[in-house]
């Protein structure tokens, strides 16, 4: 079939308007979606303020899908509410570092604030110096939980000097991170001298090796306080299993210790349990998987 060059111009026009008219449904797609996303999120704002408002003394909104952008309501509704709440719990949710930051802008003014719930979700070193740094405000905190929050070896240097300056705290989390040696080390310190009244350690699944987790068993020699330690899931060697037999042969507080998945084979063990039989504080039996 030919066409005519009188044809052309026409059938040039006709594509210009599909082309037109295409353009004006894309944007009435467009301009739905947008409106559909400002609804979700004035909705979201909403539910959030009016939970919220529930809320008395704990505010809780664990494995609740929050996000960056909840974390501005939140920390909003916190900074205008100040010291109304003891307990915190924002674990297990969608929070990055922008999200980390926004919530530490309201934490800080709960300054009553005894429980603080944080694991599981995806912060940044320098979100997590941040929240760190604001930890002393808080005199009467007991429980903190950091615990698979790519929490690094600076931030357990941070961490610290900050554990000096919480005289309540017990229950600390720091398992499923990023600490090694140096962080380790910086814990260790701490423990060792007794400036915290920590009860309840969680180490586990971490980056340390032999020479921090010396250091560790060194320091559970003379603390006088810790009464449970969980170190599931990091690589002892032989070394770091005599330095723990010390350690349990002269410590006096603890009651529970946790190495499953630590490496361990029969002569391990079996150095552990020579070591029990001077031990006369621990309660739960110790558990052990080979490799």
């Amino acid at each position: 079939m030919c066409i005519r060059d009188s044809d052309i111009p026409q059938q040039r026009e006709e594509e210009m308007m599909l082309e037109q008219g295409q353009k004006e449904i894309d944007e009435e797609t467009k301009r739905k979606i947008e409106e559909e996303v400002e609804k979700s999120i004035k909705w979201r704002k909403e539910y959030l303020i009016s939970e919220m408002q529930k809320a008395k003394k704990s505010l809780d909104f664990g494995s609740s899908k929050l996000d960056d952008l909840d974390s501005l309501t939140v920390s909003i509704h916190l900074s205008e509410n100040p010291d109304k709440y003891e307990v915190i719990h924002l674990g297990a949710n969608s929070l990055t570092e922008d999200g980390l930051f926004n919530l530490t802008k309201g934490i800080v003014f709960q300054c009553r604030l005894r429980e603080l719930y944080l694991g599981n979700n995806f912060f940044s070193e320098a979100s997590l110096t941040e929240l760190i740094l604001g930890l002393p405000l808080f005199p009467e905190l007991r429980i903190l939980s950091l615990g698979n929050t790519c929490f690094a070896d600076a931030n357990a240097i941070e961490l610290a000097y900050a554990l000096t300056e919480l005289p309540n705290l017990e229950n600390l989390n720091l398992g499923a991170n990023l600490i090694r040696d140096a962080g380790l080390t910086s814990l260790s310190i701490v423990l060792a001298g007794n400036q915290t009244k920590i009860k309840n350690l969680n180490l586990c699944d971490n980056n340390f090796t032999s020479k921090g987790a010396i250091h560790l068993f060194r320091a559970l020699e003379k603390t006088i306080h810790l009464k449970q330690l969980v170190l599931n899931i990091n690589k002892l060697d032989v070394v770091d299993v005599k330095a723990l037999a010390v350690a349990l042969a002269k410590n006096k507080s603890l009651e529970s210790l946790f190495i499953g998945k630590c490496n361990l084979d029969d002569h391990s063990a079996s150095i552990i349990a020579n070591a029990l039989s001077m031990n006369k504080t621990l309660k739960v039996t110790i558990v052990i998987l080979i490799a």
